[in-house]
């Protein structure tokens, strides 16, 4: 049997991004990324533990993540001080997160949809007295899945990408003696 739809690299790319600036939950938030999609446990352990240290306003870090593990008694069952260290060194940059916080959650949702399609199979297998409502009640669990959100910023993928975004859109502020000599900037 093959493993469901995950990605550890991904996973432990978007924790050591946040690990590197605690500023990274920031953009990945918008993605709809929750413990929950995390595959591996102690990758879900971890993502919460950083969530609930930034909604209390506690600095992450390697330290501070691993003491606040260690008071809930889940240090050990992630690996210990070794996993959290080899996260920071393996992570990746914060400005990719986004994005690899994006394949985290769709590979969480195909695998709530096989979960769901494995229930739905068990039921049809117990021939259901009325196969409309058995498909509307299909139909109406699978729209309950949740999906990468619509929110999720773009991804650019080149510097020219970047530009062209910054001379399209109007500016939500503006720096007056950048604005007398008609120069942009862009803050990323």
């Amino acid at each position: 049997m093959t493993a469901p739809p995950h990605d550890l690299d991904a996973e432990a790319a978007v924790l050591g991004a946040v690990l590197w600036s605690a500023d990274t939950l920031r953009h990945v938030e918008p993605v709809g990324l929750r413990g929950a999609d995390f595959y591996r446990p102690a990758h879900a352990a971890i993502y919460d533990a950083m969530q609930a240290m930034h909604a209390n306003g506690v600095p992450i870090e390697a330290k501070t993540v691993a003491d606040r593990l260690r008071r809930t008694g889940e240090l050990d069952q992630v690996g210990g001080v070794p996993t959290i260290l080899n996260l920071v060194t393996g992570g990746s940059s914060p400005s990719a997160a986004p994005h690899y916080a994006r394949i985290v959650v769709e590979f969480a949702v195909l695998r709530r949809v096989m979960a769901l399609a494995g229930e739905m199979t068990q039921e049809a297998g117990s021939v259901p007295t009325d196969v409309t409502a058995f498909l509307a009640d299909f139909r109406d669990r699978l729209e309950r899945i949740e999906t990468p959100s619509a929110h999720a910023p773009p991804e650019y993928s080149t510097w020219s990408d970047l530009a062209q975004m910054a001379e399209s859109s109007e500016p939500d502020w503006v720096i007056e003696p950048f604005l007398d000599r008609g120069d942009r900037m862009l803050i990323v």
